[in-house]
Parts: structure tokens; sequence; C-alpha cells
């Protein structure tokens, strides 16, 4: 690794990281992106770096919507290995 510029490596588990991808076609590009329940699965995983109050908003804003998949979520959480706390989190919601 060189001295300059500092560089800090980040691994992810692939069971982390390749869950919830889609592929949208924007501008005739195919475009992978993450779903929403990847996304309010991060915001809980990251919840210490966002801000405990920005993840409840998230997920209390998922849970608002019409098209939410709850079994998806509750899947993608066991995978991630934060069940748990999304179950404490829909408790409070719910």
């Amino acid at each position: 690794m060189p001295d300059y510029p500092p560089i800090i490596l980040n691994y992810w588990d692939r069971s982390i990281y390749s869950v919830g991808i889609v592929h949208r076609q924007i501008d005739s590009f195919e475009i992978p992106i993450y779903d929403m329940e990847k996304s309010v699965c991060d915001a809980i995983r990251y919840r210490n770096k966002i801000g405990i109050d920005v993840s409840s908003e998230i997920l209390k804003n998922y849970l608002s919507r019409k098209e939410r998949n709850i079994t998806r979520l509750t899947a993608y959480a066991k995978s991630m290995r934060i069940a748990g706390i999304l179950n404490k989190y829909l408790e409070i919601q719910l």
C-alpha cells in the first residue's frame, strides 16, 4: 500500500453486499441499485453512524408506503444478521 494518499480498506461479506440488488433501465443504461428493503436494512444496520432518529424515520416512512414488502424486509434482515434489531424497531413502529 502506498504511503500517500491514505487508503482505508473495507471488506463486506458477500451475503450482505449482494442481497437486494435490482437492475433498472435508465436512459438506455442498465444500472444495478438496491431495492427499498435493502436500503431500509442498511439504515438499521448503520443506525449508530447515521443516527437512530434518522434510521427510525426511514423505517417509519417505509412502513407508511403501500408497496412495502415486510416479508422481503425480514428476509433481508435475517441474511444481514440484523433481524433482532429490526424486530425491536417494528414492535415500536407497529
